[in-house]
């Protein structure tokens, strides 16, 4: 006898592959399908779980839950790692690695440093700097929220009719004549405020990712500063490999 948690999942799914609830559309609340198949609370739950450990919802605490696309071998591939791209830019390269298909200008203006970002830009409190903040979206769900900091001194015409939602930020600084050569990145795991936690749709509390991110130039000038927060810090993982200089002795043994 099949386990009435099984045949609801099952039904679910053959709604799900015919249509009748298609990717990106919210399927009835848990109230509304324990009415539907006359079984308890738990038994959707249990089903609702099976089919979003499969990849086919995702249940979202502000909007219910909403029918996922099905993810190819290529995609989950790509998601599990990231090798190409700008080796220096870590938020570009899981940004190309994992599809973030859309990216949304929030900010773009001049303003004046505080105290923190003077500190880590390398200049004066008070000096104007540019501020950019961004939201980024894989597969329609938000994912990643940047803000950037660059001094208006070093690229003044850094904003003139630049779309950042089409344009990465290093593109336009190399395109501007002093391109970032290195990354230096401080990593910590911070809980999700109120705020961050409606940005990224995620639950108030759960664990966010955030890279502490210096761009220097060719000169070794801090040219960038950046701070992006990623969402679910749980679904990342990260390999670092350290190159090593050695000396001729060493390396003749």
């Amino acid at each position: 006898m099949t386990a009435r948690y099984m045949t609801v999942r099952d039904d679910l799914l053959r709604k799900i592959e015919d249509g009748t609830y298609a990717v990106g559309e919210l399927i009835p609340s848990e109230i509304e399908l324990v009415e539907e198949y006359a079984v308890s609370r738990s038994t959707v739950r249990k089903a609702l779980c099976m089919l979003e450990a499969e990849g086919r919802l995702d249940r979202r605490r502000r909007r219910g839950t909403v029918v996922k696309a099905v993810e190819t071998q290529e995609e989950v591939a790509q998601a599990e790692g990231y090798t190409r791209g700008d080796p220096w830019s870590i938020e570009d390269n899981i940004a190309t690695q994992l599809r973030l298909s859309t990216t949304v200008p929030i900010v773009a203006k001049r303003t004046h440093a505080t105290a923190e970002i003077a500190e880590n830009l390398d200049i004066e409190p008070g000096e104007e700097v540019y501020r950019l903040v961004r939201l980024r979206y894989l597969n329609g769900e938000p994912n990643l929220f940047v803000e950037n900091y660059i001094p208006v001194a070093m690229y003044p015409n850094l904003l003139d009719g630049v779309d950042f939602s089409r344009v990465r930020l290093h593109d336009r600084l190399r395109e501007l004549g002093r391109p970032v050569k290195e990354q230096r990145n401080r990593v910590n795991v911070c809980a999700a405020d109120e705020s961050m936690a409606t940005l990224l749709d995620v639950p108030e509390g759960d664990p966010l990712l955030v890279f502490h991110i210096t761009s220097v130039d060719m000169g070794g000038t801090v040219v960038e500063y950046a701070i992006s927060t990623y969402r679910s810090a749980n679904t990342f993982e990260f390999t670092v490999v350290h190159s090593v200089v050695l000396s001729n002795e060493e390396l003749l043994g």
